[in-house]
C-alpha cells in the first residue's frame, strides 16, 4: 500500500509541475505578444529619425566631426537568464572571430545580459556591463544606460547582430 501512496504522491506532484509550466509558458506568450507591439512601434520610430537625419545630413554635411576611428565600442546583447541555448556562446565566439586580440586594448565591449558577461568574465576583454531586460517593461531603462554609454565614451561604435 505504501507504493501506491508512493505514486499518487508523485503524481500530484507531476500534475503541480505541469500546472507550472503552463503558467510559464502562458507568461511567455504574454511577453511576446507585448514584444511584438514594442517592436513595431520602434521600428517606425527608427526609420523616422534614419529619415530626418538623411535629410539634415543631405543639406548639412559640414556639421559631421573629422574623426580618426582608433578605437572601437562593441556592443553585444546576450540574454539575460540563459534561455536561448547556446546563443551567449556562439556571441562570445562570433566577437573573438571578428575582434581578434590585439597588442593594444583597442577595443571596449558593451555587454548586455547577465549570463553573456559571466562568460565574457572569464576572457580579458575591456567590459562595460549593463544589466539585461527580463520583461518588455525593463526595455527603456536598458536603453537609457545604453545611451548615456554611448554618449560619454568617445569612440567609434560597432553593432553585432548574430542571428541563427
Amino acid at each position: 500500500m505504501s507504493r501506491r501512496h508512493e505514486q499518487i504522491a508523485h503524481r500530484r506532484q507531476l500534475s503541480e509541475i505541469r500546472n507550472i509550466m503552463n503558467s510559464m509558458k502562458t507568461l511567455a506568450i504574454m511577453e511576446s505578444h507585448k514584444l511584438e507591439r514594442y517592436i513595431e512601434t520602434q521600428t517606425a520610430l527608427i526609420a523616422s529619425i534614419e529619415n530626418i537625419a538623411s535629410d539634415f545630413l543631405h543639406f548639412n554635411s559640414h556639421v559631421l566631426p573629422e574623426t580618426e576611428p582608433t578605437l572601437k565600442l562593441i556592443l553585444l546583447i546576450g540574454s539575460e537568464r540563459g534561455f536561448c541555448g547556446g546563443f551567449n556562446e556562439e556571441l562570445l565566439t562570433k566577437s573573438d572571430q571578428l575582434f581578434p586580440d590585439t597588442i593594444e586594448s583597442d577595443k571596449t565591449f558593451i555587454i548586455v545580459g547577465n549570463k553573456l558577461h559571466s562568460l565574457f568574465n572569464k576572457t580579458n576583454h575591456n567590459i562595460i556591463y549593463v544589466d539585461g531586460a527580463g520583461v518588455v517593461e525593463e526595455i527603456p531603462s536598458v536603453m537609457n544606460s545604453l545611451s548615456e554609454i554611448f554618449t560619454s565614451q568617445k569612440k567609434i561604435c560597432i553593432f553585432i547582430c548574430i542571428a541563427s
